[in-house]
């Protein structure tokens, strides 16, 4: 489907006369981009439709998006985008010199050699298998009432992912079920819980070993 160009966008990157992209606009639009020049724009497949902001693109395929909200979204083909590792912090500008070597930041910086490392890809046709177990920063943090947490598995495993309240106690449990190797996400809705404003835990198991927990604010 294809949509006019939003309205508020937080930033605007054309590699060519027919391809470019944008970044936030009104009504959480998230990614955009277009083929022919910004007749029309579609929206790109991207697991952040809101909070993407500057965008830096090194050729039709692949860029960077950075966010106030402590993650950096890349692509290798322009259309999916996926998150990447990345250290807590603002990462709202991103700039790259070539595939391999950028920077991202705004109240502090950070630094990759490795085009930002793993990705973890809403297409099922771009997923890493990653070295290790990894327990992600839910995000958006603080959230309301949705918030997505993400994962990723060295290995086919058992895997089992509970939220607890402060109090240590269980609120439920989003999944429970083997797993293949590679990167996961799964929707946490407060509303279908009832719960108020607060702090909230979720906790990651594979194969009956605990890999980490994690916290997340809710703010109604």
């Amino acid at each position: 489907m294809a949509n006019e160009f939003p309205s508020r966008p937080l930033d605007l990157f054309f590699v060519s006369g027919d391809t470019g992209w944008i970044s936030g606009g009104g009504g959480g639009t998230g990614i955009m981009r277009t083929i022919n020049g910004g007749f029309t724009w579609i929206p790109v497949n991207t697991p952040t439709p809101y909070g993407d902001a500057k965008i830096f693109m090194i050729d039709n395929k692949r860029g960077w998006v950075g966010s106030a909200f402590n993650v950096v979204v890349s692509t290798r083909d322009g259309f999916n985008w996926g998150y990447q590792n990345t250290p807590p912090g603002n990462h709202y500008s991103v700039f790259f010199l070539d595939s391999l070597n950028g920077w991202a930041g705004r109240n502090n910086l950070i630094k990759t050699d490795d085009g930002g490392g793993l990705i973890t890809s809403v297409s099922n046709n771009v997923n890493i298998v990653p070295d290790e177990f990894v327990l992600h920063q839910n995000y958006p943090n603080p959230f309301n009432p949705v918030t997505v947490i993400r994962y990723s598995l060295k290995e086919n495993s058992l895997t089992t992912l509970k939220v607890f309240d402060v109090l240590g106690i269980k609120v439920t449990t989003l999944v429970n079920e083997n797993q293949n190797a590679g990167s996961h996400s799964i929707k946490f809705n407060a509303d279908d819980y009832t719960l108020s404003s607060g702090i909230y835990f979720y906790t990651l198991f594979a194969n009956n070993n605990l890999v980490a927990t994690k916290s997340m604010l809710l703010i109604k």
